[in-house]
């Protein structure tokens, strides 16, 4: 019932800006027809809009690597694709509370309220339906093609409902009978019956929001409108006119059609008012932003966010520092091999490698010569946006048993997956030995 309870909120909250603007814009036009489809629309938008659901669906894109990760290696001649893979959806999910018993028992009492409200007005929707019953049944019917013309007393005022047209001989002369039947007539082919009746569900279901009874009040009022407009086709508006004043009634009947209902002097005022500018049916396009804005408003939106790896849309940026260079030559072994050219080869040559498996690369130095500091290093691997830093070193031991590869990395958990992902690649590589170092 809590589920049911908010639905009917949420097609309040529909409803409400919908009528609201036919009453202060369209209610005034002359445009009876679209007047009419539009008050239908706004039942079938305030009823449908709340049971569906949308998903939007935002895409963001993520690094393959969470952090940036600096990594040292020395004497090594070949760097791998480090595998990662990033494939995550995460869903926004809508968490209800527990309710607590007060909450319950607030629940329930509203729900009994509403549920004592919704049977009597059923109820006298019922009684309303058996009293059109028993007055057909027991009044001469006179058959005219697909209508039935039924002669009543003064009890029931000339009216219609469906196919049935209630003519009261006692208050209107037989020069005026043609006209209201034809009125009637106009009533049972336009279906405006059904308007009616659907307005009375309405308020069986929507009995505590007032703006109901007032919404069926328009849906006749523009159903008498229309019917004046196609009257006035045939006879002269004043004639037609002083027929409103001279049969103007009230009755207890809520299901039927009447030939003149209150307010008369609205329909009269709109029997002479000028008609709209055709134009002017262009405002009926403001259902639209209106919507649109309901829906951003009251939407049942649900939100779902992908997760996309990022790599190929952007590429991991790779920093390969060839360490030395210029004045500083490192270490130089009995073969007169400068460290800062052995660096810088290997730098050249990874950079190939990587290239070729879709890294970007930046090198620190691309020439021997040029001597840079630690501090200008750090800078211009910051400012090439870099995901991965490689400092390339030869070491130069006296004691030939100590050979092979060491790396460094920081003692973080990202680090750590780069480097064991390295050690997996390094060690099936033969005659070398590799050996982590930690920082």
């Amino acid at each position: 019932m809590y589920n049911y309870l908010l639905y009917l909120l949420q097609c309040t909250a529909w409803f409400v800006p919908l009528y609201l603007l036919y009453l202060t814009l369209y209610r005034r036009f002359t445009f009876f027809a679209l007047n009419r489809l539009y008050l239908l629309a706004v039942l079938v938008l305030s009823m449908v809009m709340p049971l569906v659901k949308y998903t939007q669906v935002n895409y963001t894109f993520v690094s393959n690597l969470v952090n940036d990760t600096p990594l040292s290696l020395k004497n090594t001649n070949q760097v791998n694709t480090v595998p990662a893979s990033l494939n995550t959806l995460t869903i926004n999910k809508i968490i209800i509370p527990t309710k607590t018993n007060k909450t319950s028992n607030v629940v329930l009492i509203i729900s009994s309220l509403y549920i004592l409200g919704a049977v009597i007005l059923l109820a006298k929707l019922l009684n309303s339906l058996l009293a059109m019953q028993r007055l057909i049944s027991r009044v001469k019917l006179i058959y005219k093609g697909n209508t039935n013309v039924v002669y009543t007393t003064t009890e029931v005022p000339h009216s219609s409902f469906f196919n049935y047209i209630f003519i009261n001989q006692c208050t209107t002369s037989n020069a005026d009978l043609q006209k209201i039947i034809y009125h009637e007539m106009q009533h049972y082919e336009k279906l405006h019956t059904i308007d009616v009746l659907l307005c009375e569900v309405l308020k069986v279901i929507f009995w505590f929001n007032p703006l109901v009874y007032y919404y069926k009040r328009s849906v006749q009022e523009v159903h008498e409108f229309e019917v004046d407009d196609e009257m006035t086709k045939l006879y002269a508006p004043h004639t037609y006119a002083e027929l409103l004043v001279q049969v103007a009634t009230h009755h207890g009947y809520s299901l039927i059609n009447t030939f003149s209902t209150s307010p008369l002097k609205t329909r009269l005022m709109m029997l002479f008012n000028p008609k709209t500018y055709a134009f002017k049916k262009l405002s009926f396009l403001l259902i639209v932003p209106v919507v649109a804005t309901l829906l951003i408003a009251y939407g049942n939106i649900s939100s779902t966010t992908i997760a996309v790896q990022a790599s190929t849309k952007l590429p991991i940026t790779l920093y390969i520092d060839a360490g030395y260079g210029g004045k500083d030559e490192g270490a130089i072994n009995k073969n007169t091999i400068k460290e800062s050219t052995l660096t810088l080869q290997l730098a050249v040559l990874l950079k190939t490698e990587a290239e070729a498996a879709g890294y970007k690369v930046v090198l620190s130095r691309d020439n021997d010569t040029s001597y840079l500091g630690l501090q200008h290093r750090l800078i211009h691997c910051k400012s090439s946006q870099a995901n991965i830093l490689l400092s390339l070193q030869a070491s130069n031991n006296a004691d030939v048993t100590k050979n092979g590869i060491e790396y460094y990395v920081n003692n973080n958990p990202t680090s750590a997956v780069i480097g064991n992902a390295i050690t997996n690649k390094m060690q099936n590589l033969k005659g070398i030995k590799v050996k982590p170092v930690p920082s």
